[in-house]
């Protein structure tokens, strides 16, 4: 009796527990992937976060905010600060669909930023229609005003442009101040 039964059982047996291990191994490489994807989100969102902070703050400040060690005031007594301001933006407003204004402000603060990147002057923040800007801090820069003008001549220049192309400003807007 025991020849019998036992090889089925033993079949049956060898069978769930196959299935088992399947049904496992199929969810742990579904994790994994699930995990993988996850962690190229995570990865993105950080990547993110690194810019806007970037955006913000000297990468001293970040790296001491990171390492969690207190941020301490500086003096510096040698800056210029750069205010660059929309001409007519009160206007622009009342006639121009907000999503217009918003688009025409991101791209000229992205140039902004770009011309900020390339001369290393330091965007301090934007409020409204106005950038912020300052030479001469987080490092100290011996002609800090020199770099100050030279960014206030290229942010006029790339504007220039920019109403050219039509970039910025839409149609029936030509020949005003920006």
């Amino acid at each position: 009796l025991a020849e019998i039964i036992l090889p089925p059982v033993v079949c049956m047996c060898q069978f769930v527990l196959a299935s088992w291990r399947d049904e496992t191994m199929r969810l742990d490489f579904l994790l994994r992937d699930q995990l993988q994807a996850q962690r190229r989100k995570l990865n993105a969102e950080n990547e993110k976060s690194e810019d806007l902070l970037k955006s913000m703050l000297p990468q001293a400040i970040i790296d001491s905010l990171k390492r969690h060690e207190p941020v301490e005031c500086q003096d510096f007594s040698n800056v210029t600060v750069i205010f660059v301001q929309v001409c007519d933006f009160a206007q622009m407003c009342s006639v121009l669909p907000p999503t217009t204004i918003v688009q025409m402000l991101d791209k000229v603060f992205q140039e902004l930023d770009r011309l900020s990147d390339l001369l290393k002057v330091h965007k301090v923040e934007t409020v409204g229609d106005v950038y912020m800007a300052v030479s001469g801090c987080p490092h100290e820069i011996a002609n800090h005003a020199d770099i100050a003008a030279h960014f206030a001549i290229a942010a006029q220049s790339s504007i220039v442009r920019m109403r050219a192309s039509d970039v910025i400003l839409p149609q029936g807007f030509q020949g005003r101040r920006l």
